[in-house]
């Protein structure tokens, strides 16, 4: 399982720049570059409700639609690392996996 990185700050299931899902989904079918890619698994805090009691998870399961990317086997993403940048995101659309890499 990849160890996750996130600098989506914006996104609810983010705490100090990791993921509190046990899972994640990266969206981009027909990628051919990073920011073809986006987090569908975003979702921006409300300031409201967030995960500051759960605690981050650092290796988990990743989903992927990325078919173009050379860590994606069977729609799973085999990277060592995974890189999610997004900084003052607001939807999915305006995150990305760093981590794409084309074939």
């Amino acid at each position: 399982m990849p160890n996750l990185k996130c600098d989506a700050c914006s996104c609810t299931h983010n705490k100090d720049y990791n993921c509190c899902l046990n899972g994640i989904a990266v969206g981009g079918k027909s990628a051919t570059k990073d920011s073809s890619t986006c987090c569908i698994s975003f979702v921006e805090s409300d300031g409201a409700m967030t995960n500051y009691s759960k605690e981050p998870v650092y290796s988990m399961d990743i989903g992927c639609e990325a078919t173009n990317c050379v860590h994606n086997h069977s729609c799973t993403c085999q990277a060592d690392e995974v890189f999610i940048c997004g900084d003052h995101a607001c939807n999915c659309q305006e995150t990305q996996c760093s981590s794409f890499c084309c074939k």
